[in-house]
């Protein structure tokens, strides 16, 4: 045991203990003992020293971490595919430090410089040599390989971008989380949408479904047979007011400005058996195909002895790719 643990000493001291000064595990020790020294200061309140020692101790240590690890994959390139990786470890690190750190965190700024910044380490050993300072590289392969690079790391750039942007579009426009993305390469549905309840479920219409439904039996509570038949006449010949109602109760029930109710058309439609009531909300706002998506919800309208409304509608919604038929 002992000789074991004196020869994995060796081995791990032999690998990152310096050699000399000049060397990569020399900012690696230096930015741990500028993090062993952050321990040993204290933080009083921001508010009356912004700038401590502390925080300068931590600073220091990100920067010796990130000189050493990009000294390390320089020194020892991790290839994938031929191609050193190392600079985008390099500038992942970099990009955490200057962006997601702090009490707000730039996230998404940090994953949109990272590639570029990526890139410029990975050219930077071809412009800059510490014995002959900056240069133009002349070499044409090493003009085209820095050339693809840059494309590649723009191509990613717009990718990550689009992918936020998508994600934007999501939470602006949640109606767009019913529609069918089959023939996407790029978006990917995270549930099955064969379910129509579960599929229901990630729609924004559910929740307008959900206020047409109480606002008509809120609307037909205690009407009589002959009263609400003139309700289903005057809702036919004037559907907006319903849908003003409807939308009113849904913005109250969900807090928020939300840009996409403008774009839900909301129809009442009656049936065969009296009366069978359709209740569907229809997307027209932005949508992978011209037909979009519907929600709906079938309701059956019944008269007790009493001769007073009587409303039962089914448990579940359904979404539909365009517009279902009629009940």
């Amino acid at each position: 045991m002992k000789n074991f643990l004196v020869a994995f000493w060796q081995d791990f001291w032999g690998f990152l203990g310096p050699r000399r000064a000049y060397a990569w595990q020399t900012p690696l020790w230096l930015s741990i003992l500028a993090w062993l020294l952050s321990w040993l200061t204290t933080n009083p309140d921001v508010a009356t020293v912004p700038v401590t020692a502390h925080d300068i101790l931590i600073n220091f240590s990100w920067v010796f971490l990130i000189i050493a690890v990009g000294w390390f994959t320089t020194d020892y390139p991790l290839k994938i595919l031929g191609q050193n990786i190392g600079p985008w470890i390099t500038g992942a690190l970099l990009c955490l430090y200057l962006f997601a750190r702090g009490n707000e965190p730039m996230v998404r700024t940090a994953l949109l410089v990272w590639p570029l910044l990526s890139t410029a380490i990975a050219a930077l050993p071809q412009f800059f040599k510490i014995d002959s300072g900056f240069q133009w590289p002349k070499s044409l392969p090493v003009q085209q390989h820095l050339a693809v690079l840059l494309l590649l790391n723009l191509l990613l750039t717009s990718w990550i971008l689009f992918g936020f942007r998508t994600q934007d579009w999501i939470t602006q426009y949640p109606g767009l989380k019913g529609e069918s993305f089959d023939q996407s390469l790029f978006v990917l549905h995270l549930f099955d949408r064969q379910d129509p309840a579960k599929a229901a479920d990630y729609s924004r219409g559910k929740d307008i479904i959900e206020g047409m439904r109480n606002e008509l039996v809120q609307q037909s509570f205690g009407l009589t047979r002959p009263e609400m038949e003139r309700w289903l006449f005057d809702n036919k010949q004037n559907p907006q007011i319903f849908s003003d109602a409807v939308m009113s109760r849904v913005a109250q029930a969900h807090k928020g400005d939300r840009l996409d109710q403008q774009f839900w058309q909301l129809e009442t439609i009656v049936g065969e058996p009296e009366y069978r009531v359709l209740l569907r909300a229809l997307w027209r706002g932005p949508r992978p195909r011209i037909e979009g998506h519907s929600v709906q919800l079938s309701c059956q309208i019944s008269f007790g002895s009493s001769n007073r409304t009587q409303i039962k509608c089914d448990d579940e919604a359904q979404v539909f790719s365009g517009v279902s038929a009629s009940p």
